[in-house]
Order: C-alpha cells, then sequence, then structure tokens
C-alpha cells in the first residue's frame, strides 16, 4: 500500500483538527455518578464483574447509563466515528457514539450501555473453541446462509478498514434457542492506517502483522503454535471464487464514499473536519482499495 502522511494525525491533539460552533454531544458536566455498588451495576448493565472493575466510567444521562471514553488524539476520535458509519453502510451491529465536551471542546466519546438484560454476552476470545465452532464452519463451507452473509460483510469490513485489536473487543451472545450470535462491535480507534505499528506499538500480538492478513477471535486457530486463524489475501481469494454474495460485498465496499462519510459525520455531530485530515483518509481509501483489487485480481 502506497504511503501518505501520517504522523501528523497519530498524536495530533483534538481541537487541532476538531472543532466548532455549537457541537453536538453532551456535556460532561450533566453527567451524574452512578448511585450503584460495583456489584448491583454489573447486573443492572449485563456486564461481568471484572469487566466492570476495569472500565469504570460509567454514568447517567437523562436516565440512561453511559460509557465516557475520554481520549486526547482526533484520529482516535474520528476513527471510532468512521468505524461505527462503516460497520452501518455494512449492515452490522454496532455501538453509537455521542462526542463528549467539555463546554465546546471535544474530550472524548460517549456510549449507551447496548447490552440486553436477557442476553448472555461473551467476550470471543475468553470462550471455548467449541462454543466458537459454527463461526470456523460457517466461514469453511460453501452454503452462503445468512450468518455466513454476516460474517462475509464483517470480514470485507475489517480488511477495509484495517482494523485491529479485536482480541478484547468482539462480543458474541449464546443462547439455546438461536445457538451463537454476533453481538455489537466497538472500539474503532485502531483503524484507517497501513502500519500498525505507528499507532499502538506496544500490542505485542500484532506490531510485526500486514494488513495482507486479518486476525479474529471468532475463528481460533487448529495449530498449536498460533491463537487465531489467519485469513490472508489467498483466503478472500479463494472464498471469492465460489461466494458470489462476497463477490457483491467487495464491490458494495469498493462502492463506500469516503469523502461522503467525513461530511455526514461532520453534519451528525455539527463537527468541523480539518482539510488536511480529510486529505489522510481519501488518500487511505483510494489506496486501500487499489491494494484490494490489486490482492484479489478484481
Amino acid at each position: 500500500m502506497e504511503s501518505y502522511q501520517f504522523n501528523n494525525f497519530s498524536t495530533a491533539g483534538i481541537s487541532e483538527y476538531l472543532y466548532g460552533s455549537y457541537i453536538k454531544g453532551i456535556n460532561t458536566r450533566d453527567l451524574e455518578a452512578t448511585k450503584e455498588n460495583f456489584m448491583k451495576l454489573s447486573k443492572k448493565l449485563n456486564i461481568p464483574f471484572i469487566d466492570l472493575l476495569l472500565k469504570k466510567n460509567w454514568y447517567l444521562y437523562n436516565g440512561e447509563y453511559y460509557y465516557f471514553k475520554k481520549m486526547s488524539i482526533a484520529m482516535r476520535i474520528l476513527n471510532e466515528l468512521l468505524g461505527e458509519y462503516l460497520s452501518k453502510y455494512m449492515n452490522l451491529p454496532t455501538v453509537e457514539y455521542t462526542l463528549a465536551l467539555d463546554y465546546d471542546k471535544v474530550v472524548g466519546l460517549l456510549s449507551k450501555n447496548f447490552r440486553r438484560r436477557e442476553k448472555r454476552y461473551l467476550k470471543a476470545d475468553e470462550v471455548n473453541r467449541k462454543t466458537l465452532k459454527p463461526f470456523s464452519v460457517a466461514l469453511n463451507k460453501h452454503e452462503i446462509d445468512d450468518f455466513r452473509k454476516t460474517l462475509d460483510r464483517l470480514i470485507m469490513k475489517d480488511f477495509y478498514s484495517c482494523l485491529m485489536d479485536r482480541g478484547r473487543n468482539t462480543l458474541i451472545s449464546v443462547s439455546k434457542l438461536k445457538g451463537v450470535s454476533l453481538e455489537e462491535s466497538f472500539d474503532y480507534e485502531l483503524s484507517f492506517v497501513d502500519e500498525r505499528e505507528k499507532l499502538e506499538s506496544n500490542i505485542s500480538l500484532f506490531s510485526n502483522a500486514k494488513y495482507d492478513t486479518y486476525y479474529s477471535p471468532l475463528f481460533r486457530s487448529k495449530k498449536l503454535n498460533a491463537f487465531y486463524e489467519e485469513i490472508t489475501y489467498d483466503t478472500l481469494r479463494e472464498m471469492l471464487e465460489y461466494d458470489d454474495y462476497l463477490n457483491g460485498v467487495f464491490e458494495y465496499i469498493m462502492n463506500f464514499n469516503m469523502k461522503k462519510a467525513l461530511l455526514d459525520v461532520e453534519d451528525a455531530h455539527n463537527l468541523k473536519i480539518d482539510r488536511e485530515m480529510k486529505d489522510y483518509y481519501t488518500n487511505f481509501d483510494r489506496a486501500r482499495k487499489q491494494e484490494l483489487r490489486s490482492a484479489l485480481n478484481k
């Protein structure tokens, strides 16, 4: 993938590239502290107690529970907003973000709790291989049912956006009647870059990986020396040979309009994205699509 300016944005502050008057969002001064102890809050939010201890930033706003993700880097904020937008474009379940404001300054993101109390949520990297077997089976069989179509859309979305850090951020649900299901995606901040180590060098599992390979905890490796199954360009080419739906998904994401996405994000949040940052994302979009077409011979 061709190189383009990245370092300007990897550590740039929010106010340098995301700004405006009357930005839409929730002022953090209007958030209320939760009154329940962690045990009660865990049950109410349907979040494991240990996860709640690790991510404590839950607040009340208009009677709803929101998670406050404090952030200071403009690119990571925009990655999250574009990740949500792209997931909706691909008809995939996703978290929904609201800008967190300190008066007129963006200081992070707020997301309303999306977990339903009747569901049993699990992190994909914490369950056994047997529970995840339906995902691998669906990926390797030639029957293109609705479950496989969802995986086709997920894989192509993640390949295009160069999304990483799925290990702790992939939720599934399990029920006796419906079996295993993919649930809302969240945490898109490590995406839309062509070199992983530039954005997050301390994630050792992925630090030497390239964007011709996709890893997801949904697909466990059968190899003893590997944790996740590698899905490569070769894998995608083999799938495209028999999967007409995936061919359609590929063309659909090749038609994704990054310029429109950036404008829609601006409109949705009454936000101004600096022209230089817009250029970065449109250049990424062009270069990434060129690489995917070349690699997949499309």
